[in-house]
């Protein structure tokens, strides 16, 4: 099972129907290895992505999360998504479009730490991690997403490709783990991958998310990942916390 890094009871009340469901697979279905976060600002704009998720197996990926019906979709194309609900009309971006920005905005900040760097090699100097981005609709199904435009699949794929793109039936309890995690795993459009190690894992959690860090003296210690579920899911207010001496309470 994976871990949710920042998701209680508190976080549920803000999460809609689909994202708890969405949550709920990344847990089940995801490796012991992955990192999920919800709705957490990341890089320099502090962008709010739906989920987070560091995949040791992959790299970086970006979830954006729909509860749209079929019937809600009004018109769609590359940059927009036009929604009716109740005769009314409203424009919003293109959840893809959406996803992608979070994804190079957050890429994009990263720092030029060696470890995140290529050494050597025609890409000497980029980053040297892989990163996808992708949308799940937690109420279509992916026959309804093809038949959007009628009998002309392909123009579905255009604006929703199918590798970037989690359906409903797709993400069902029923699911295997492995297909899922497959399904996850295609989103990334590069055939390169380098495994995310402990060091780099921690490096990315410095960086993305770097109230994480404690300046000691002349070094930054980061949280492990016990501490940091503990501080995101302690909620507000004053609280005791006990311990023997060195266990980390500071």
């Amino acid at each position: 099972m994976a871990k949710l890094i920042n998701i209680s009871g508190v976080t549920e009340e803000r999460m809609t129907a689909g994202e708890k469901r969405v949550a709920s697979r990344l847990e089940a279905f995801m490796s012991n290895e992955c990192l999920v976060w919800y709705d957490i600002p990341v890089g320099r704009k502090n962008r709010h992505p739906d989920f987070v998720i560091i995949d040791p197996e992959n790299g970086l990926v970006f979830l954006e999360v729909k509860d749209w019906t079929v019937h809600t979709l009004h018109q769609v194309n590359h940059e927009q998504v036009i929604l009716e609900t109740n005769g009314i009309l409203k424009s919003e971006i293109n959840p893809l479009v959406q996803v992608r920005r979070y994804a190079c905005d957050t890429v994009n900040a990263l720092p030029a730490n060696p470890c995140l760097r290529q050494n050597d090699g025609q890409y000497k100097g980029r980053l040297n991690l892989a990163w996808a981005y992708g949308v799940v609709f937690t109420r279509i199904t992916r026959q309804q997403l093809k038949t959007l435009a009628g009998n002309d699949e392909n123009a579905v794929e255009k604006i929703f490709p199918s590798a970037q793109t989690i359906c409903q039936d797709e993400m069902t309890q029923s699911v295997l783990p492995e297909v899922f995690q497959q399904k996850i795993a295609g989103m990334f459009t590069t055939g390169f991958r380098t495994r995310v190690t402990p060091q780099v894992r921690d490096i990315l959690r410095a960086h993305l998310f770097p109230e994480m860090t404690v300046r000691q003296h002349s070094q930054i210690k980061i949280m492990d990942i016990q501490q940091e579920i503990l501080t995101r899911n302690i909620g507000d207010g004053h609280r005791v916390i006990h311990g023997v001496a060195g266990s980390g309470k500071t």
